[in-house]
């Protein structure tokens, strides 16, 4: 195997006080075949004088004309790449200084694979550190991505083949929870997938990032689940179906949305009227939205104590 030259996408939208970190980040990744694409989405001057202060020839700017969002400048960086392996980070994530290393050695290991999946953890301003095993979805990803969210772009490597026609996988309607989308979009491609055992992301959760904003997710997670419900219920069956519309109303009860929160609860009824989560949460809501809150909280809780 040559030594492979990796295209890192790196889209940026005014955040130039932590610009220079990832950038720094970037190029002090052992593996050093890059080409690093930094997609300017539309911000001030400030972010393109930060990136071209960095006089690293690798380094590869583009500025699009309006802000078209994560999504939409990721499709611009897949375009325009040139690697053989394609991976993405985030203007305000980081990659352990091995990541890239890490990543090859398995395409190296079997030269049939698609992507590569390490592990990662979630950094918040309180300080909580979680840590995301990807095994099980390296294992059986079809399923288990249709069931629930898992990796992240960031903890992805793929091959340049795997992501053609990259319209057919990026919606910028989905954002911010365009990475689930996503997978489930590739899914369908039947990828072969590996798995890396190192924790070599870490996503740092703040309130600015995208998934912050709770009326944004929940609207983009409804978007979702219409745009594949039925390949939610070929793959994983009604009762999936009816944990991602609980998983709604959850995010809505959040915000105080009752309209939404009562909608969603509904449609997880009607998904899969036999299922007795949705028989009971439905009960209780029917006690009013106060009462009926109040009691499937103290429900969860109950459950979460017991498991």
């Amino acid at each position: 195997m040559h030594d492979p030259l990796v295209s890192i996408i790196i889209p940026t939208f005014n955040r130039p006080d932590i610009l220079s970190d990832t950038i720094k980040n970037v190029l002090e990744q052992s593996w050093k075949n890059t080409q690093i694409i930094f997609i300017d989405d539309g911000t001030s001057g400030k972010s393109k004088e930060i990136i071209q202060s960095f006089s690293d020839s690798r380094i590869l700017y583009k500025k699009t004309n309006e802000n078209l969002g994560c999504a939409g400048a990721r499709k611009i960086g897949v375009q325009i790449s040139e690697g053989d392996y394609i991976t993405f980070l985030d203007d305000d994530d980081e990659w352990k200084k091995n990541y890239l290393i890490h990543q090859l050695q398995k395409f190296k290991e079997d030269i049939s694979l698609d992507l590569v999946i390490c592990d990662y953890q979630v950094q918040s301003n309180n300080t909580e550190r979680q840590i995301y095993n990807m095994e099980p979805f390296c294992k059986n990803f079809k399923q288990l991505i249709h069931q629930r969210p898992g990796p992240f772009f960031q903890c992805c490597m793929f091959t340049n083949k795997i992501l053609e026609n990259i319209d057919e996988l990026l919606d910028s309607k989905a954002v911010p929870s365009e990475d689930w989308d996503f997978f489930m979009n590739l899914a369908m491609r039947n990828p072969s997938i590996a798995h890396s055992p190192y924790i070599d992301f870490k996503w740092n959760y703040s309130k600015s990032s995208q998934s912050a904003n709770l009326l944004l997710e929940a609207k983009s997670l409804e978007y979702i689940v219409r745009n594949h419900r039925k390949s939610i219920i070929k793959i994983c069956g009604r009762i999936i179906l009816s944990d991602h519309y609980r998983r709604i109303a959850r995010i809505n009860e959040r915000i105080n949305n009752f309209s939404l929160v009562n909608k969603n609860y509904k449609k997880a009824f009607k998904s899969a009227p036999w299922w007795w989560k949705n028989i009971l949460y439905l009960l209780l809501l029917s006690l009013g939205p106060k009462i009926g809150l109040q009691l499937i909280t103290s429900v969860r809780k109950l459950r979460n104590n017991i498991e």
